[in-house]
């Protein structure tokens, strides 16, 4: 009986420690604990001012009171710590630090009663410092952690993941590399994602070894009174995927932000066309003809081939730009559309995907140049609006001609290029909700391109924002440019869809201003249909693979997309850190989900040796705990569908850009086990764009309704007796069909 009551005692004590806890000592250190471990401890808490930084470290910055407080907020109930802290005894509060302590997160606050002035770091290490450090965090006293920080540009990857501990060489930081940062341990137990919370475009961290100071960017020259800034660690038992879309619904929800990028996006939507970097027609046109005249080309072409694009991305190529490239007026040049945009836009009936990038100095926008708005103005290089009322014209006006996504370029470029934006702690958090405002309100969305983590943290305010790019250029033969399962695992979780750019579906095509060659046309187009994002060919007049582009969509143009961006596999995410489970190759899982029912996908590249998937692969969600399920390629007949279970694994072979592997997996149904293998010439099979509603019937027959054009063919696989048959169904009059199974009728 005594054996029994100590095992019962363990059992509450394990199972009741808390996700997260702070103890707290008299001069403001802490420790976190994470499952009752600790997992980092406390470091300087410090701030500048007056040319000159003042930290708890050398008692410069001292506490002066102590305060709890209980509370609740979009998070849920808090207990709040919040100290104060001086620069002498019985002198004025300099700096208020709190930190609000939830169930499974710990959001830390900096906020500063009085104004602070002279405060950026001296030399061109400001950039890759901060300026305040709050919170501080060490390593704890566990030796199985390790770090995978998010930084760069494209939304941002992981950046020299690895062990962390005291003997940690490096962390990304700085004004390029503050995305989020995992951390994780070999029992995959716990993830911590530690990332801004407020404030998130002049937020940053630094890193020497073995500290992490988390605060405002090193380059503000000076910080308001009445500022804050905050950080959260947001904490999942669980790994590395089911903690990005944990703590992404964190920021999601306190900021009142769907995650529902499709609704409003036409792009997300429909199949488009690309002129960007890498396409056909970039700064490039037919022979002897004006870019109109060639882009109508293009649409007769497309309609030749029945390619239901539904708008155009125009790219830098089509509007007025000044010294060093910086737009001068966001309008159409006449020598690119004689016509106008508008009569461009009513001609091809094509809504447009606009590209912009920074403003000129000279642009007559601004009120120096005898325009009637406010624009900072720098040099002969940089300029910035700064008022509402243009981005309210702006984007209103640009409806008129068909404007759908307003595309911002050159991010990376804008910001650091801007003096005002860096030594600001304000400055860029206004020009990109001002932005986002004028979008809302003209009903548009935007796309971030050649953003930084703090970009795409920002949107987490700008429900306008919905898109961004999650890879580099395309470019013909690029070995990585596809690779975006690591991105858009940040990207999804703050509710913004990847975009890989545009692709050539053809492998030669003569005539383009590289003459380069696009080997792996297949690939290009299934990581586009997986994307979740835009899907937009860029091929050269004649020389399109109509078969393959309609892969992606439906007759009139509707994309067929997973409920969300195909995303690394936590093995793909932990091989960074400890150089085991998938190290070199690229694992992504994805699904489907109709009238409740599920579908999963999974996609592999470049593995370097057999990988098993099983059911334990799968995470964010996770998969069922029950049903009977079937595994089967993408296209038939490599082999039948077989199977799967966690006896019954998914084995894949060792491939590379040509042999990809993609697989799908779908339930069984009724006692005769059948299941919906979906259509056989699309990526994503089964899709909750084409298959409406599923019915089961007591006489174990199945209906399924479908959408699709009028008149669309629709060749729909299911698993039958043992063996794959197929139901030709034509969509009716009123845009929908309904499937009977096993009679394999279609009415």
């Amino acid at each position: 009986m005594l054996r029994l009551l100590c095992l019962l005692v363990l059992f509450v004590s394990a199972h009741g420690t808390k996700p997260v806890d702070i103890k707290f000592s008299d001069n403001g250190m802490f420790d976190v604990l994470i499952g009752g471990q600790t997992w980092f401890t406390s470091g300087a808490t410090s701030i500048r001012d007056g040319g000159r930084s003042w930290s708890n470290v050398n008692n410069s910055l001292i506490v002066s009171t102590v305060t709890t407080l209980n509370g609740e907020d979009a998070l849920g109930a808090y207990h709040s710590t919040i100290t104060e802290w001086v620069v002498k005894k019985d002198g004025p509060t300099m700096f208020v630090t709190a930190v609000r302590q939830y169930d499974s997160a710990v959001v830390f606050e900096q906020f500063f009663p009085q104004a602070l002035t002279n405060t950026s770091v001296a030399g061109v290490d400001a950039k890759d410092n901060v300026i305040t450090s709050f919170p501080a965090l060490r390593p704890g006293n566990t030796n199985d952690l390790g770090v995978i920080p998010y930084g760069g540009f494209m939304v941002s990857i992981p950046e020299v993941s690895g062990p962390y501990n005291n003997q940690t060489k490096k962390i990304a930081h700085g004004q390029e590399d503050s995305g989020p940062i995992f951390f994780v341990n070999k029992a995959r137990s716990h993830t911590v994602v530690v990332s801004p919370f407020s404030n998130f475009f002049a937020a940053s961290r630094t890193y020497s070894q073995p500290e992490l100071n988390f605060g405002v960017w090193g380059t503000a020259t000076s910080i308001p009174a009445e500022y804050s800034m905050s950080f959260i660690l947001s904490v999942t038992e669980g790994g590395v995927n089911e903690a990005a879309l944990e703590w992404g619904d964190r920021l999601l929800t306190f900021y009142n932000k769907p995650r529902s990028p499709r609704e409003h996006d036409y792009t997300l939507q429909n199949i488009g066309y690309s002129t960007d970097n890498g396409a056909f027609y970039y700064y490039h046109t037919q022979k002897n003809k004006t870019y109109e005249q060639t882009l109508l080309d293009v649409k007769k072409y497309a309609d030749s081939l029945k390619l239901p694009y539904k708008y155009i991305l125009l790219d830098s190529w089509w509007y007025f730009k000044g010294p060093h490239g910086g737009v001068t007026q966001w309008t159409a040049m006449p020598s690119i559309f004689p016509h106008n945009l508008t009569w461009f836009y009513n001609h091809t009936g094509w809504r447009i995907q606009g590209h912009n990038r920074y403003w000129s100095p000279k642009t007559p926008y601004a009120k120096q140049n005898g325009g009637p708005w406010e624009f900072i103005i720098e040099g002969d290089r940089m300029a910035l609006p700064v008022q509402q009322d243009f981005w309210t014209w702006l984007l209103g006006a640009s409806k008129e001609w068909g404007l759908a996504v307003y595309e911002q370029d050159w991010l990376s470029a804008q910001t650091p290029d801007t003096k005002h934006i860096i030594q600001s702690a304000t400055l860029g958090r206004q020009w990109l909700l001002q932005m986002g405002r004028g979008a809302r309100e003209a009903g548009l969305s935007i796309q971030y391109c050649m953003s930084w983590g703090r970009h795409i943290l920002q949107s987490v305010e700008i429900p306008a924002v919905t898109q961004a790019r999650a890879s580099q250029d395309y470019a013909q033969g690029r070995s990585d440019q596809w690779q975006i399962g690591e991105s858009s695992l940040f990207s999804w979780a703050v509710a913004i869809a990847p975009t890989k750019d545009n692709y050539w579906s053809i492998t030669h095509e003569p005539g383009n201003r590289w003459h380069t060659t696009e080997p792996f046309p297949a690939l290009q187009s299934a990581v586009s249909s997986l994307s979740h994002g835009p899907v937009a060919p860029s091929d050269g007049i004649g020389d399109s693979n109509a078969t393959l582009i309609m892969r992606a969509c439906m007759a009139d143009g509707r994309l067929l997309s997973p409920e969300r961006p195909a995303i690394a596999v936590d093995e793909q995410m932990y091989g960074h850190v400890w150089k085991n489970g998938v190290t070199g190759g690229q694992l992504w899982t994805t699904y489907s989900k109709v009238d409740g029912h599920q579908w999963f996908h999974v996609f592999a590249a470049e593995l370097p040796g057999e990988v098993v998937v099983t059911p334990s692969t799968f995470k964010a969600p996770s998969f069922p705990s029950s049903g009977e399920w079937v595994v089967y390629p993408n296209q038939f007949p490599q082999h039948t569908p077989q199977p799967f279970s966690s006896t019954n694994p998914l084995k894949l072979p060792k491939c590379d850009k040509t042999d990809f592997q993609f697989y799908h997996i779908a339930p069984l149904w009724t006692t005769k086990k059948i299941a919906l293998l979906g259509e056989s010439h699309k990526w994503i099979r089964v899709s909750s764009q084409r298959f409406r509603t599923i019915n089961q019937w007591p006489d174990d027959t199945l209906s399924i309704e479908i959408n699709g054009m009028a008149g669309e063919m629709v060749f729909v696989d299911f698993w039958v007796d043992q063996k794959v048959q197929q139901v030709n169904c034509t969509i009716n009059e009123s845009g929908m069909s309904t499937i009977m199974v096993p009679a394999m009728a279609c009415k």
